[in-house]
């Protein structure tokens, strides 16, 4: 076996290869090959390597360029697929870490990914605890009925699955129809994750809230903060 930079003949047996190794996976939304697709048309197919036996591809590593927060050159990994017949013996490791070397002797920062910690810890990752899966989630509970002491302040990246079950969701709390219940109902159908974060919440929710939240952000902001402090100064 040999692992080797992606050719451009490579593209359909990388496309073929991903879906076998991903059909019928509980965690798979069946979007790996269309990724690799979009990522290679775009441009931001940064580094892509396969592993080779006897002229047939049997794995496949994809890197692409990442934003974290203002850190620079980060690259995410993944999709990363290997033959179904040849998995679990060690060509995915293999893949990752000739991956990793070759990022790092182009001077990349750091590589990120999501996945099970205790799978990717041999080569080199770790988890700092705050990637974790959603199980449940409620809209508005009652006082003492909160399943967690955490919430969702917004900001999601869903699968279009969560349009359908909007179209049938009936109305919820506050006799609205809420994209929360819609989501609940995909747990356990689909991956869900939440990014633990600590940080100052302001509930926008409510005119005195929304007004303190203006306020907030206009006192972090050098362009108006002296104008804002010297308005609440006089008031």
């Amino acid at each position: 076996m040999r692992i080797r930079a992606e050719r451009p003949s490579d593209a359909l047996a990388i496309n073929d290869l991903t879906i076998r190794a991903f059909t019928g996976m509980p965690y798979s939304e069946g979007t790996e090959a269309p990724i690799i697709r979009l990522l290679r048309q775009s441009g931001d197919l940064a580094l892509s390597l396969v592993a080779e036996e006897n002229g047939i591809v049997i794995g496949h590593i994809a890197f692409s360029p990442i934003k974290i927060g203002a850190h620079q050159n980060w690259f995410g990994l993944g999709p990363i697929a290997v033959e179904p017949s040849r998995q679990r013996a060690g060509i995915g490791k293999v893949l990752i870490n000739k991956g990793l070397e070759m990022l790092k002797d182009r001077g990349a920062s750091g590589v990120a990914l999501i996945g099970n910690p205790d799978v990717y810890r041999s080569s080199g990752f770790t988890s700092d605890g705050r990637l974790t899966e959603i199980l449940g989630m409620v809209e508005k509970p009652a006082p003492g009925t909160a399943p967690s002491n955490l919430m969702l302040p917004g900001r999601y990246i869903l699968q279009p699955e969560v349009m359908r079950a909007l179209d049938a969701q009936e109305t919820g709390a506050g006799g609205e129809i809420q994209l929360t219940d819609a989501m609940a109902k995909l747990v356990g159908t689909q991956p869900f994750h939440a990014w633990l974060f600590d940080g100052q919440r302001y509930d926008c929710g409510s005119a005195a809230g929304f007004v303190i939240a203006n306020l907030a952000v206009g006192l972090q902001r050098e362009d108006v903060a002296p104008a804002v402090r010297e308005f609440l100064g006089r008031n």
